[in-house]
């Protein structure tokens, strides 16, 4: 049954009656049905599949238990379902794939990759565009997370240009999602151009009730509206969706994204104690799941939050998670931030600092062009006592609250960072 709630209606239902051995015909039944409801053509022509029903059923409980993941220790079993079902059938390529996202998972990416081009090979040779398209889109992202742009530019382009062969929606959705995504921090489009290709990926979201997909969507664009435009009242509207969705429709390892959103509003505009407990608990997910990734964005976030209160132990620690997972897992997206952070704290702390070093990082990663996040100018201000990083830092706030009515101008420059950036440049000025 596919049900429509915009119009709130069923538009698709079907029933039939399949022995559990005719799985390629359960799966035929579905996809063309759906297809129907939404009124979607196929570019390409179905392939006759010959599954193991056994192996496919070892393959939907890894999945299941990949997609709600709560402990890392259960990636082994994970793994030993998926060793079962290739033993009945080793062309099995979603579960490859899945097996593929469980070594990115625990960093293992050589063989993460190896899986991964293989899969790719065999799908091109076969004409298996589904899989295909979202093999190189999770590569895409791979890519990106290392700083790695150029690469990560072509394979999302290249999954979205196979996603648009086969008419496939929610596919487009998600390429288009990986190209805003790399867009905010490579600067390829204007700030204003990612916000309108984020809300054009949640409108085929929402049309295609993807709550699971909705829900890191939102919390891009509640990101976007509160860092590049400065409109806090939009940014939290997209936050909160992105919460309730996590706790009605998301996964295991969704949960945290729903609570990361709320988290960092809440402690950009001064409400630190609320903020940081979302922050914690969706860190306290990461750790549990041994998200590598997750506990690095998190830590990051709540050092910052700290920092802003004073409590300058725990920023570092923070920071120096973060930089530590950065350094063995090469997450160099965010990575400007750990490399101010542990070098404040450890000024405000009278520990020593190696200039030389962060001079160099800063040089290798800094965009002066494109970075967006005016406080991390702010932070090269009070650690190298020059004031032209304060200037730049003035200059990018200004930049966007000049652009905001008087309310919510009002309430941007209210907040700590705003408020700290402007005391400080008409101290010195």
């Amino acid at each position: 049954e596919l049900y429509d709630n915009k119009e709130k209606k069923v538009i698709w239902s079907d029933q039939w009656q399949e022995n559990w051995d005719n799985l390629p015909t359960i799966k035929g039944n579905l996809s063309t049905g759906l297809l129907k409801a939404l009124n979607t053509k196929k570019s390409f022509k179905d392939k006759t599949e010959t599954i193991s029903t056994e192996a496919y059923k070892y393959y939907l409980e890894a999945k299941f238990k990949f997609d709600n993941l709560e402990n890392e220790s259960e990636i082994e079993l994970i793994r030993g379902l998926l060793t079962k079902c290739f033993s009945l059938d080793v062309n099995l390529l979603e579960a490859k794939f899945l097996l593929a996202k469980t070594y990115f998972h625990t960093d293992e990416h050589k063989k993460a990759k190896e899986l991964s081009f293989q899969i790719i090979e065999k799908t091109e040779k076969d004409k298996n565009y589904r899989i295909l398209a979202e093999v190189i889109g999770n590569l895409g992202l791979h890519y990106t997370l290392r700083r790695d742009f150029n690469e990560g530019l072509k394979y999302f382009n290249r999954a979205l240009e196979i996603s648009k062969q086969m008419n496939d929606k929610q596919a487009i959705a998600l390429s288009k999602w990986g190209l805003a995504w790399i867009s905010v921090y490579a600067g390829v489009h204007s700030h204003d151009q990612v916000i309108d290709m984020f809300k054009s990926v949640i409108s085929s979201f929402e049309e295609l009730q993807d709550y699971s997909e909705l829900i890191g969507t939102y919390t891009d664009l509640g990101y976007c509206y509160l860092h590049l435009r400065g409109q806090l009242d939009k940014s939290l509207e997209y936050f909160k969706l992105a919460l309730k969705h996590s706790e009605n429709f998301g996964e295991k390892n969704q949960e945290v994204s729903g609570s990361l959103g709320v988290g960092i509003y809440y402690s950009f505009i001064g409400e630190f104690e609320k903020g940081d407990s979302y922050l914690n608990n969706s860190l306290e997910g990461s750790i549990n799941r041994g998200d590598k990734t997750g506990i690095a964005l998190y830590s990051q976030c709540l050092g910052e939050s700290l920092f802003c209160q004073g409590k300058y132990e725990e920023s570092l620690a923070c920071f120096e998670r973060t930089m530590n997972i950065s350094e063995k897992t090469d997450l160099r997206l965010w990575i400007i931030g750990p490399v101010l952070g542990v070098a404040i704290n450890r000024k405000k702390l009278g520990i020593d600092i190696d200039y030389d070093n962060i001079k160099e990082q800063i040089e290798k990663y800094y965009q002066k062009d494109n970075w967006y996040e005016y406080y991390h100018d702010y932070l090269q201000y009070l650690l190298f006592e020059d004031n032209r990083y304060l200037q730049l830092a003035y200059d990018k706030l200004n930049n966007i609250s000049i652009k905001l009515n008087k309310k919510d101008r009002a309430k941007l420059l209210k907040c700590p960072w705003p408020k700290i950036i402007i005391e400080e440049w008409e101290k010195v000025n």
